[in-house]
């Protein structure tokens, strides 16, 4: 394999990001790439999943803040999050289009037909090509999602 040289102006660079990785933002416009003004309300968690259980601790100032995770096998992957007083969106990228979604007691989770819809459920999911978005946004007792490929 031989070495890519990449040219960036002064205004810009590269972030790179590994496979597995977690990692929660505070999105609040389009400017980065990472969501839009329509997650302004919510921690954005990006995921970029690989077999088997990856955890990160979300800050939380002056709280005990919250245990962010996922677990994924050949078929499945599983989002968590422990007890927080923040609204989540999961932008989970590189997966396969669900068969299903459902919550941590089994009960099916809503299809969003854009983003927009997204924001206004209580829980739900939204597909934008390669990436599957996931929202909950009362995460006071903690939050699972059970999706199946």
């Amino acid at each position: 394999m031989g070495i890519k040289k990449l040219t960036f102006g002064f205004d810009e660079y590269p972030v790179y990001i590994r496979k597995g990785a977690i990692i929660p933002m505070n999105v609040t416009n389009a400017m980065n790439g990472h969501g839009s003004a329509l997650s302004r309300d919510y921690t954005t968690v990006l995921m970029y999943p690989e077999k088997g259980e990856k955890k990160f601790g979300l800050y939380e100032e002056g709280k005990t803040g919250a245990m962010l995770s996922y677990d994924k096998d050949v078929n499945t992957l599983t989002l968590k999050a422990t007890a927080t007083g923040k609204s989540l969106l999961f932008k989970v990228s590189g997966e396969p289009t669900p068969v299903s979604v459902l919550s941590g007691t089994g009960t099916s989770l809503a299809q969003a037909l854009s983003m927009a819809e997204l924001v206004t459920l209580q829980s739900g999911y939204f597909i934008d090509g390669t990436t599957t978005w996931y929202a909950v946004k009362d995460v006071s007792a903690g939050t699972q999602i059970d999706i199946t490929y």
